[in-house]
């Protein structure tokens, strides 16, 4: 079973990887990057989880139970936290599959990823990043993410957020 500590590390290497994607291309691998959002939080998830419970889960439903605010579990999250895991949960798994669990539209459509998308993958590891801070006092490395698709005046703590150029 990884350690808190073992989590934390590859949250930190996850992390770096959805910096060098992006810099690579902020505009593509939409995707990837939204991947590499959800793949952070799930390692700090299992930190989180390693800590409360010593416990590891072999699936994301095993996870995401346990993480539940509403099923009592030791390593439930506030409600802010468990919504942002189960939201990027859902962005990756569009992103991953091109498909949308959450439209009224159950058709075979394919749903690809858009810089909205993204933004929003952003958000939610933000607020799973504030949490683990305020819960662990965890200092993860500040990366700088090219996009327009956060403000440069929201209040991102994990990257710093940078314009892309215009030529």
């Amino acid at each position: 079973m990884a350690s808190f500590e073992e989590h934390l590390n590859q949250a930190e290497r996850n992390l770096r990887f959805l910096e060098l994607i992006n810099s690579n291309g902020f505009n593509e691998y939409l995707d990837w990057q939204v991947t590499a959002c959800f793949y952070v939080v799930v390692h700090l998830a299992n930190g989180h989880i390693a800590q409360a419970e010593d416990k590891h889960y072999r699936t994301h439903n095993q996870v995401l139970s346990s993480l539940n605010p509403y099923e009592g579990s030791p390593a439930k999250l506030p409600s802010e936290a468990f919504i942002a895991y189960d939201r990027l949960r859902d962005l990756s798994r569009r992103s991953r599959y091109m498909v949308s669990d959450r439209s009224a539209n159950k058709s075979t459509n394919m749903y690809l990823t858009t810089t909205r998308h993204l933004s929003k993958a952003i958000r939610h590891l933000d607020t799973f990043i504030k949490f683990m801070h305020g819960t662990y006092q965890i200092n993860l490395p500040q990366i700088t993410f090219v996009t327009d698709a956060v403000r440069q005046n929201e209040n991102i703590a994990f990257c710093k957020i940078q314009k892309p150029a215009r030529i």
